[in-house]
């Protein structure tokens, strides 16, 4: 008896694994990819806001220089800017932070084509073209009017004068540096004085001379500014005098 339940269960044929079943086509369809995944949880961005339209900028500027001539800096007030070029506050407060950021913008056009000298290769003469530019500069209408205010700003906010020095840093006294470099490397000039310092001596000489003398002594600054200039830059030569 023990004999043949033993062969019986020997002769039983082993159990078959059932096999996974495949996934219905509905099934895999339904399952996205990895990569989508990802981008679902991260979907693309937007850009912030909408893009900056250089003829508002134009407009709020002219707004500016013109309010600055007739009212002054104190009393100018960016409802009165935005007023005037028929926009919204809150679209001038998403350019400039400040009245002082505007204004100096208005005023000193770091950065445009129309302040840039280009250089003709003589030295003395692009200095005096440099100190005629900054003496028209300074004596436009809108900036005797800001000047006085965005100093006092500068004296109440170190930050916002850095910031608004590190924009005319990137302009205008890099071009004046640019000039110096180029007149040393034809041999024009072997400068004993840093171009920085030359650069503030031009800037500080004229509005030193607008605060204590008036716009009227300016006219026999020229030619002194420009033998100052020359002699800090190391002007060599003949080249020292250039012509009116």
């Amino acid at each position: 008896m023990k004999a043949r339940v033993s062969t019986a269960v020997r002769s039983r044929a082993p159990a078959t694994r059932a096999r996974p079943r495949a996934l219905s086509a509905t099934a895999s369809a339904e399952r996205p990819p990895a990569i989508a995944d990802s981008a679902a949880s991260n979907p693309p961005r937007r850009p912030a806001g909408r893009p900056r339209d250089p003829r508002l900028d134009t407009s709020v500027l002219e707004t500016a220089r013109r309010l600055l001539r007739r009212v002054g800096y104190n009393r100018l007030s960016i409802e009165a800017i935005a007023r005037g070029a028929k926009i919204h506050r809150p679209a001038i407060y998403r350019r400039w932070r400040s009245k002082a950021e505007l204004v100096h913008e208005a005023v000193y056009p770091a950065g445009g084509p129309s302040h840039r000298i280009a250089s003709t290769g003589d030295l003395a003469r692009d200095v005096r073209a440099r100190v005629r530019y900054t003496i028209r500069l300074y004596t436009r209408p809108e900036v005797l009017a800001a000047l006085p205010g965005l100093m006092a700003d500068y004296r109440d906010d170190p930050a916002l004068q850095r910031k608004l020095m590190s924009r005319m840093a990137a302009s205008a006294r890099a071009d004046f540096a640019r000039l110096l470099v180029d007149a040393e490397a034809r041999g024009d000039a072997a400068p004993t004085v840093g171009p920085g310092i030359l650069f503030d001596a031009l800037s500080g000489c004229v509005i030193f001379r607008i605060l204590t003398s008036g716009v009227a002594r300016l006219q026999d600054l020229e030619d002194e500014l420009v033998d100052l200039l020359l002699v800090g830059a190391g002007a060599t030569g003949r080249r020292r005098r250039a012509r009116r």
